[in-house]
């Protein structure tokens, strides 16, 4: 990992919470890598100012590999930002001991040893669905590898007829918690990360989104890539790309459910029916 994140804008830890939740950014990572799609583009982010990847997915599962192995690595270690629980804990407290009864039959023993528990997480953790200790876990490899803080407050986000913008969001968890984070870090600014959960509370219908809030807000607007442009009947196709420098923003328009079927990047990333990106 040996981005620059010029564009990682600190924010106090206790920055008022967003009060609209219309505004969420879709990865388009549907795959079941949801939240580690939110890490790539929250990274994306803060190394460019916008985001460019045409397709998030191969970013995400190279995330999750990265978020797995580090928590390998760290397995028997507590974690800086949880003191009161080895990494391995945590990890079979939300995917062993904290899932229905029925999915543990399905998954198999962990056992009680924490080399055994190391080889079923490692014979799970392709299809293990990120949550509220992965976050945790991130942010505490975030801070070994760069010296950055990252405070993720989640969410859970639901369709509201009586709210203005039709949405309303109830704050359900703060990871890490603030305060261990100032103790850590020393300091009571972090990059503040809102993420909205939706869809089913448990299992893979639930879904992570990121809300245009905090400290992301203004740097995920789309920009298109160079492009190989060729003139009718070129003889050669050696023509210098050209760069379209316009930036992708965030558009009202009353035809969106339609446009969307005709814009790729609308697809990938959008906000609700009632807004697409375009150019």
């Amino acid at each position: 990992m040996d981005w620059t994140f010029e564009f990682a804008r600190m924010l106090p830890v206790d920055v008022p919470l967003p009060q609209v939740f219309r505004r969420k950014l879709e990865t388009g990572v549907d795959n079941g890598d949801c939240l580690p799609g939110c890490f790539a583009a929250i990274l994306e982010c803060f190394h460019q100012g916008y985001i460019s990847s045409a397709n998030l997915k191969p970013a995400a599962k190279d995330m999750r590999t990265s978020v797995c192995q580090w928590i390998k690595d760290h397995w028997e270690t507590y974690p800086v930002f949880n003191d009161s629980m080895k990494v391995h804990e945590i990890i079979r407290m939300l995917h062993d001991l904290g899932i229905p009864a029925s999915e543990r039959v399905v998954r198999g023993e962990w056992g009680d040893d924490p080399s055994a528990q190391l080889v079923k997480y490692n014979e799970l953790c392709d299809h293990l669905y990120f949550s509220d200790a992965e976050m945790l876990l991130f942010s505490c490899m975030m801070w070994e590898l760069r010296r950055l803080p990252v405070l993720f407050r989640v969410f859970r986000v639901e369709e509201d007829a009586s709210q203005a913008s039709g949405w309303k969001g109830v704050h359900s968890t703060t990871t890490p918690e603030p305060a261990t984070l100032r103790a850590v870090t020393g300091s009571d600014k972090a990059l503040v990360i809102d993420v909205a959960h939706v869809g089913m509370l448990d299992g893979w219908g639930a879904h992570y989104k990121l809300l245009i809030h905090g400290s992301i807000f203004g740097l995920t607007a789309c920009r298109s890539q160079p492009v190989v442009a060729l003139t009718p009947r070129s003889p050669s196709p050696s023509v210098a790309p050209t760069h379209n420098p316009r930036r992708r923003r965030l558009v009202r328009h009353p035809d969106a459910a339609a446009n969307a079927a005709q814009h790729a990047t609308a697809k990938r990333i959008r906000t609700e029916h009632d807004a697409f990106l375009t150019i």
